[in-house]
C-alpha cells in the first residue's frame, strides 16, 4: 500500500547531494499514522533534514516527497533500510514493514568541464559619423575547449545591420569577423561594446561583452545648419603680457577666406571680452564653434576683463555650465589660452569637442596652431583631422610645442 522510492538513486562523493524520498499510497484507502525511521548507510553522512518521517495521513494515490541533504563519503552500490516503517490502513488494521531496501549508486565527483575563455580585439580604424562602414576585428579562443555556433554584435552608439555567425573555433585559434555599423555619435571614445555569444562541446552557452570604445569623425557639414558660425573671443587685460591676439585672428579669417568652402563659414568677433560680453555673444550668434584666445589661469580659470579693463577670473564650472545651455548648437570649443586643459576637460562633459593646452603656449605656437586647425575645417574635414593637422603646423613651424595642445571629447 505505501511505496517508497529514492530519487536520485545515483549520488556524487565527497559532495552534498540532495536525496528525495517519495511516498505513495498505492491503495483506495487513506492511510494515516505512517512511521518511518530511514537507516542511512555508514558511507553517507546526514547534513539535513530528518530521517524519521512522521505523516498523519495520506489520501489513495497521494504522493509525498520527504527532503534530505547528504554526502556519501566513497564511491560504490549501498542500500538504505529502516528499522521502524509502520502505517494504519483504511480500517485501522496496524502493518509493520520490515524489508524496506533501497539501493544507493555512490559516484565519483567528475572535475567541472574547462571553461571557455574568448578575447575579442578590433582593429584600430576611423569611422566615419552617420555612415555604414565595415568594422572588422577577431576573436581568439584562449580557453582549453573548442567553441562552435558564435555569434557577433556591435551595441552602443551603432547600429548593426546584422548579426555575424561563426562556426566552429578550435581552441588556441583565432577566426576574423566583418560587421556593418552606422555610428551615431562622433568622438575618440565612442561608447562601444561587442558582445559574442557561442557554445562549448559540452554544450554549455557563454556570453562575453567586452568593452571596445570606438574612434569616430565627425565632418562639420554634419552640423544641422546650413552656415557655421564661428565666435572668437579675445581678451588682454591690463597688467598682463600683450599677446598678438590680433595676428591669431587675421590668420584664422585669411585662411577660411581663401578655403574651399568659405562660403560655409561666418566669423564673429568679441575683443577686450568681459563676462557679461560672452553670454551676450553666444546669444546673439549663437555659434556652432567658440574660439578663446587669451591667457589661461590653470586652476584658477581663465583670464577676461572686467568693466575696468582689469584681471577677471571665470572658473571652469561656470564656463562648462554656460557652453551647456547652448549644447544644442554648440559643437566645438577651442581654448588657445595657457594652462586651459583643466577647463576643457570641465567642458567636454558637456560638449561633443574641446581643444585646450597642457601648459604654457607661445604667440608663435598658438597661432600656427589656430591657423592649421580652421584651414582643416575650411576643407570640411572634421575636427580630429583639424586637431591633429594644427599640432602638425606648430611642428612644421620648427617650435617644439605640437604636444601642448590636448583635444577632449
Amino acid at each position: 500500500m505505501i511505496h517508497i522510492v529514492l530519487e536520485p538513486i545515483k549520488l556524487t562523493a565527497g559532495q552534498p547531494n540532495q536525496l528525495n524520498v517519495w511516498l505513495s499510497n498505492t491503495s483506495q484507502e487513506t492511510v494515516t499514522n505512517l512511521v518511518c525511521k530511514l537507516d542511512l548507510p555508514t558511507n553517507i553522512t546526514l547534513l539535513k533534514g530528518n530521517t524519521k518521517i512522521e505523516i498523519l495521513q495520506i489520501a489513495p494515490g497521494q504522493r509525498l516527497n520527504h527532503i534530505l541533504q547528504v554526502s556519501p563519503k566513497s564511491t560504490g552500490t549501498w542500500v538504505l533500510t529502516s528499522s521502524n516503517f509502520s502505517y494504519r490502513d483504511g480500517s485501522g488494521k496496524s502493518h509493520r514493514i520490515k524489508d524496506l531496501r533501497c539501493e544507493i549508486n555512490i559516484v565519483e565527483s567528475l572535475p567541472p568541464p574547462p571553461e571557455a575563455n574568448i578575447k575579442v580585439k578590433l582593429r584600430d580604424i576611423e569611422l566615419h559619423l552617420n555612415q555604414w562602414e565595415k568594422l572588422q576585428g577577431e576573436i581568439l579562443n584562449i580557453g582549453l575547449v573548442d567553441l562552435r555556433r558564435i555569434v557577433v554584435k556591435v551595441v552602443g552608439q551603432v547600429k548593426c545591420d546584422a548579426d555575424v555567425h561563426l562556426g566552429i573555433l578550435p581552441k588556441g585559434k583565432k577566426v576574423e569577423f566583418s560587421i556593418s555599423v552606422y555610428t551615431l555619435e562622433s568622438g575618440n571614445h565612442v561608447p562601444a561594446s561587442v558582445e559574442v555569444t557561442y557554445t562549448d562541446v559540452i554544450g554549455r552557452t557563454g556570453f562575453r561583452k567586452i568593452r571596445t570604445p570606438l574612434r569616430v569623425t565627425r565632418a562639420m557639414s554634419d552640423i544641422p545648419t546650413s552656415r557655421r558660425t564661428i565666435l572668437i573671443l579675445s581678451a588682454n587685460p591690463k597688467g598682463t603680457n600683450p599677446l598678438r591676439l590680433d595676428e591669431e585672428i587675421r590668420g584664422i579669417k585669411e585662411g577660411l577666406k581663401r578655403s574651399k568652402y568659405r562660403d560655409l563659414f561666418q566669423v564673429e568677433t568679441a575683443e577686450a571680452v568681459r563676462v557679461e560680453d560672452i553670454r551676450r555673444a553666444m546669444l546673439d550668434h549663437e555659434p556652432n564653434i567658440v574660439h578663446f584666445c587669451g591667457h589661461g589661469g590653470g586652476e584658477e580659470g581663465l583670464v577676461f576683463e572686467d568693466v575696468t579693463g582689469q584681471v577677471k577670473l571665470v572658473s571652469a564650472e561656470a564656463l562648462a555650465g554656460l557652453f551647456s545651455l547652448f549644447a544644442e548648437k554648440l559643437d566645438c570649443v577651442l581654448l588657445n589660452a595657457c594652462y586651459s586643459e583643466l577647463q576643457a576637460k570641465e567642458i567636454s562633459r558637456h560638449i561633443n569637442y574641446v581643444i585646450g593646452m597642457s601648459q604654457k603656449i607661445g604667440d608663435q605656437a598658438a597661432i600656427a596652431f589656430a591657423v592649421g586647425f580652421y584651414d582643416a575645417l575650411g576643407a570640411d574635414r572634421g575636427v580630429d583631422f583639424a586637431y591633429r593637422l594644427g599640432c602638425n603646423a606648430i611642428q612644421m613651424q620648427g617650435i617644439p610645442e605640437h604636444l601642448t595642445p590636448i583635444i577632449v571629447n
